[in-house]
């Protein structure tokens, strides 16, 4: 299920009711969970040689991309721009004001399953994140000293990194 809220519409002028939707609180997967999902039970398949056939599969695409060739599979296609201004029809590519992307698009395939999502509406106010206290590992102190490539525990309200993680932006 997709959650979403609405937020107030700045760019038209002709409705001040106007309203844009903005997917809200979405749980993001990481490779992980991707290798658990395939390799659940009743699968024949090892996270290794799963793990190894996501590897090869990238690393393909990225020679690919190396030797300046598209791509284009099932569910995926790469495209290339070149960014920069060229001063004139003589001038040449020039690392220094110009730059190769590459842009990795998803098909039909894998954006038309987004036409079965299930939505919910939820309340639209925006949820900021409150920090209520900082502490520092290094120094021992509370909100006082902050000490270089330290670590920090920042305690509070919808602090969120990672969306899938229950725990995390939480009070505790």
């Amino acid at each position: 299920m997709l959650r979403y809220r609405l937020y107030d519409n700045h760019f038209t002028a002709n409705n001040r009711n106007d309203c844009l939707a903005r997917p809200a609180d979405v749980s993001v997967k990481t490779r992980e969970d991707l290798i658990e999902s395939i390799t659940g039970a009743g699968s024949i398949l090892k996270s290794t040689e799963v793990n190894a056939v996501i590897d090869s599969y990238w690393s393909a695409i990225m020679e690919y991309i190396r030797r300046g060739e598209g791509y284009n599979g099932d569910y995926i296609y790469t495209l290339y721009g070149i960014r920069g201004v060229f001063n004139g029809d003589e001038d040449q590519f020039d690392p220094e004001r110009h730059r190769v992307v590459v842009s990795v698009v998803a098909k039909k395939s894998v954006t038309g399953v987004a036409d079965n999502v299930t939505l919910q509406k939820v309340d639209g106010q925006d949820l900021l994140p409150h920090i209520e206290k900082i502490y520092d590992w290094g120094s021992r102190t509370n909100g006082d000293i902050l000490t270089p490539d330290g670590v920090l525990e920042v305690t509070g309200d919808n602090l969120k990194i990672y969306n899938n993680l229950e725990v995390e932006g939480c009070s505790l």
